[in-house]
């Protein structure tokens, strides 16, 4: 005899409505951050029914480490506060929802904790350039003498050095500060010695074009420009940010039953 077929309706197990979670996706170490729980917009009250949330996260410090959620009312919401403890990104970081003690949903969540490190260097680097570019580079004693031409209003090279003769003057600035191959490497590295000579010089020949080329053009300026757009950029991708997340509804688990009764159905 074939077995009766079941109703959609029957073998559908009651659940409640979805929670909304709103999380940082990006934070700072050493804030504290509200991670806030809800039902989701809409949902219809379940009287009596009740769950238990527990915000999981390596590498941050969460309090209270779990809270309870009234299904009866759907404006109830529960809130963690998160202090990110370690930078990059936190592991194992997820949202457990107990239903009469047995975990039936879990939502995976994903928060980065950075600083401001970068922020700061960068900015700090868009005061300090300028002023090394002015006073290094475009005023260097090496610099060959630039004026503005009255009939065409260009600068002009005014005062027209050899670059040979340049090149050799900080050469000469710097085997004068650097001091000379100890004795013991070069007698057993001797080719070393040769290519530190090149490099010396290489260094002179690309310093002697840079400050001949910042008699013309208004390198200082760039360089401040070049470092304040970093700056933003670093400020704008190390910001904090902001996600919701909503799950799935939530299976309803069968209560326990109590030890009376339990006693009694085994009798």
């Amino acid at each position: 005899m074939p077995s009766p077929v079941r109703s959609s309706s029957s073998s559908r197990e009651p659940s409640l409505p979805p929670v909304e979670v709103s999380y940082y996706r990006r934070m700072k170490m050493q804030r504290v951050y509200p991670f806030v729980v809800r039902w989701r917009r809409g949902a219809a009250p379940a009287p009596g029914e009740r769950v238990t949330l527990r915000l999981l996260l390596a590498g941050a410090q969460v309090l209270p480490s779990e809270q309870t959620l009234d299904a009866g009312n759907p404006a109830a919401q529960a809130t963690f506060f998160v202090t990110p403890l370690a930078r990059g990104w936190l592991r194992g970081q997820r949202l457990e929802i107990v239903h009469h003690g047995r975990k039936v949903q879990e939502l995976p969540l994903a928060s980065k904790a950075c600083t401001h490190r970068l922020t700061w260097a960068l900015l700090l680097l868009t005061l300090l350039a300028p002023w090394f570019i002015h006073s290094y580079v475009r005023n260097s004693p090496f610099r060959e003498v630039a004026a503005v031409d009255v009939n065409t209003g260009v600068k002009v090279i005014k005062e027209n050095l050899r670059r040979e003769n340049q090149v050799h003057d900080v050469d000469k600035a710097i085997r004068d500060n650097v001091p000379e191959m100890p004795g013991l490497i070069d007698s057993n590295l001797p080719q070393l010695n040769p290519a530190l000579k090149d490099a010396r010089h290489w260094t002179a020949d690309t310093y002697i074009h840079i400050v001949n080329a910042s008699q013309l053009q208004p390198y200082a300026f760039y360089g401040a420009m070049l470092f304040l757009v970093l700056t933003l950029s670093a400020a704008v991708t190390h910001r904090d940010v902001r996600r919701t997340r909503v799950g799935r509804p939530i299976p309803l688990a069968s209560a326990a039953p109590a030890p009376a009764e339990a006693e009694a159905a085994a009798i």
